[in-house]
């Protein structure tokens, strides 16, 4: 057994060597702008010319679906597994009973673009784009039987309005995310809230006009995030339903989609192959190793562990790790002082920080978990089997990082 476990440990220490993000075979170089997954086998991944890819075994294998379409396909939704749903940016939705063997087209609108699609369950489902009316402006379809009729239950008045994601924590709360595109150039984020199942929506104000927003992710009706790009602010989160909007990330690269696992754990991409997670809550977003430089355009964690990203020229990203590994927790330059090392039962750490201290394996399999509120903290580890373990510290404004051997 002890044999056995050094040999773990030492695969472990190699792939953690390399990037936690592996690349997958997609058999394309279209865009990919939309992943999902109904398990952590069965997935899709959906993009320009009419792209529909299917894996049924976590991504070794991705086969080309017969869209019957070639134009770009910008979300994808399976409320259940045999049940999909597809939006087009020309303004179609189409549908699959059969598990993408097959699509139909259900809906179309000319003069009309649709960029997120979402079910609340099978009957209950809905889009979101923009539509031209004589202008450009954002509008919401619904359909409560599985897709045989789509209704149009919100039109905006703002002009030159376009909405990109929608997302309905429940069944009764929803929220949309957009953007205003002023004939100067300028723009503004805007944000739609819904508590009665679509049937009316209210405006909610970001606390910031120039910012773009592209994707929301709510884990309930309280708490979400959103990301986009703006000055001052690229990734908000609300604790009350959207009242207030507070910024945690500011930086002028834009984020195409966010994700959260769990009430801790997110995940944010975008532009230039940038991966960020937060393990906090969105207090801290410290990079991971992508390993591309290519915009990233949808991420979907199917499980705590496996996760998935797609992007530019037929990108397809997976982990089996959370999307952490040593060789991410390294990257930063900020080392913790722990002692004695090596250790036998307990550590002791020394840090000016107070935050969440995790203790990982070389997989990045997180251990244990504590809060530090004290300048000098000891921790007992004589649970633990001899090897290697990192350690992470993520205080408000810094990620510190440390390594221990056990014996």
């Amino acid at each position: 057994m002890k044999h056995f476990y050094i040999v773990v440990i030492s695969l472990c220490l190699v792939t953690g060597a390399m990037a936690q993000w592996i690349p997958q075979n997609s058999n394309t170089t279209h865009i990919l702008r939309s992943v999902y997954f109904i398990d952590e086998n069965t997935g899709y991944a959906v993009g320009d010319s009419g792209t529909i890819l299917k894996t049924t075994n976590g991504g070794t294998d991705w086969v080309l679906q017969n869209s019957g379409i070639t134009s770009d396909l910008y979300s994808v939704h399976f409320p259940e597994p045999s049940t999909g749903y597809i939006v087009t940016i020309d303004g179609k939705i189409l549908s699959s009973n059969n598990g993408g063997s097959s699509w139909t087209i259900q809906y179309s609108a000319d003069s009309s673009s649709l960029k997120s699609v979402f079910f609340t369950n099978a009957d209950t489902g809905y889009a979101a784009g923009s539509k031209y009316s004589p202008i450009y402006t954002g509008f919401i379809l619904r359909t409560t039987n599985g897709g045989i009729q789509w209704s149009e239950i919100y039109i905006d008045s703002i002009v030159n309005y376009h909405l990109n994601s929608i997302f309905f924590p429940d069944a009764n709360n929803g929220f949309a995310v957009g953007t205003q595109i002023y004939p100067d150039g300028s723009y503004r984020g805007n944000i739609l809230r819904t508590q009665d199942n679509g049937n009316n929506w209210t405006r909610q104000d970001v606390n910031n006009t120039h910012i773009k927003l592209y994707s929301v992710y709510f884990i309930n009706k309280d708490t979400g995030y959103v990301a986009g790009q703006g000055f001052g602010a690229s990734i908000l989160k609300t604790n009350d339903g959207g009242i207030n909007w507070t910024s945690q990330y500011s930086t002028f690269l834009h984020f195409t989609s966010v994700f959260f696992n769990d009430a801790l754990t997110g995940f944010v991409v975008g532009q230039d192959g940038r991966i960020l997670k937060t393990d906090d809550g969105g207090n801290s977003w410290p990079f991971l190793v992508s390993g591309i430089t290519y915009i990233l355009y949808s991420v979907h964690f199917p499980s705590t562990n496996i996760g998935y990203i797609v992007g530019e020229n037929g990108t397809i990203l997976k982990t089996i790790n959370g999307g952490v590994g040593i060789n991410d927790l390294l990257h930063t330059a900020n080392p913790l002082t722990i002692y004695p090392n090596p250790v036998t039962d307990k550590i002791t750490l020394e840090t000016s920080s107070i935050g969440i201290l995790s203790i990982l394996n070389p997989c990045g399999q997180q251990l244990l978990q504590q809060r530090i509120t004290e300048p000098k903290t000891t921790i007992n580890i004589n649970t633990l089997p001899n090897g290697v373990y990192m350690i992470k510290l993520i205080s408000e404004n810094m990620v510190h990082v440390g390594k221990i051997v056990k014996n």
